[in-house]
């Protein structure tokens, strides 16, 4: 567990530097409009931008999609418009389209990718306003994207809300990698669930579902083949799931159970007792915590 706050901390400290300039870029390019964009694992920093905007700068009208829908659907219909895109793959052509697009439309977009190995590819992100992130996995990548929108965000928003601002603006300032050892000691039980019973699907409400993809990567990466489905349509014949969830969606888990439960499916659970902006970085931190033991 110690091996693994330290791990933590060093990621923070990688993602110090990308957070200050997001900061930087909404401070000084975005106005009333942003579109949110994102593919493969970028979905879940995304998706913490998406969440700290919509709550706490209600005001901001906000399109949130993924990079193909953006692509088709909004690029080529909107001038001078800024938007920020999240994506783990560099090669995905989708990306390159997207800003090749989105600067003949005169849209000012700032991306945040994994730096490609290809000197093709280098060049042609050498044009382009980008946040490079230095790793060789999609998973490590998409956690250091995730910590480092996470710290823009609380520093962004520690105004607003009151204490709400305040109170996250203070977990922020102690660090992740103090939490984080907190999070494995509660929930090791749910962990070692996860690994005993192999759940192959993985639950959440909407809000979660960015982490609940997460969770499918992990189990994927230790050899099960695992598919996200929404807390409302589970069902069928099932052995075991995953369920991801907050305190605040209680009304929702006891539903599941209640169906679920005289069917005999065991239900491993995690659920956080925690302000819902926070819950996609505990939860991803924590998960990952099953790839790191098992690199050990």
């Amino acid at each position: 567990m110690k091996k693994y706050a330290v791990y933590v901390a060093e990621l923070e400290e990688r993602a110090k530097s990308l957070a200050e300039a997001i900061v930087f870029f909404i401070n000084t390019r975005v106005r009333d409009k942003l579109v949110i964009s994102y593919s493969d694992l970028g979905y879940i920093p995304a998706h913490i931008l998406y969440g700290f905007t919509l709550v706490m700068d209600p005001d901001k009208h906000v399109v949130f999609e993924d990079t193909d829908t953006v692509q088709h659907y909004v690029v080529p219909y909107r001038e001078n418009f800024v938007s920020i895109l999240f994506s783990t793959d560099p090669y995905n052509p989708s990306i390159i389209n997207y800003m090749q697009t989105s600067r003949v439309m005169g849209n000012e977009t700032l991306l945040l990718t994994v730096k490609p190995g290809d000197e093709r590819f280098k060049q042609i992100y050498s044009s382009f306003n980008t946040l490079q992130v230095d790793v060789n996995e999609e998973i490590e990548a998409s956690i250091i994207m995730s910590i480092a929108t996470y710290y823009a965000c609380i520093k962004l928003y520690s105004g607003k809300l009151g204490s709400r601002g305040t109170r996250l603006f203070k977990h922020g300032e102690e660090g992740l990698s103090i939490i984080v050892e907190e999070l494995i000691s509660k929930y090791m039980d749910a962990l070692e669930k996860i690994v005993y019973d192999k759940p192959v699907i993985v639950s959440s409400p909407a809000f979660l579902k960015p982490a609940s993809i997460f969770a499918t990567s992990i189990l994927d990466k230790l050899g099960l083949n695992a598919h996200f489905e929404d807390i409302s349509r589970v069902g069928g014949r099932l052995e075991s799931i995953l369920l991801l969830a907050t305190t605040v969606d209680e009304h929702l888990v006891k539903r599941l159970k209640f169906r679920l439960t005289p069917a005999g499916v065991k239900i491993n659970e995690i659920i956080m007792n925690t302000d819902p902006l926070e819950a996609h970085i505990y939860l991803i931190l924590l998960l990952y915590y099953l790839i790191f033991i098992h690199k050990q």
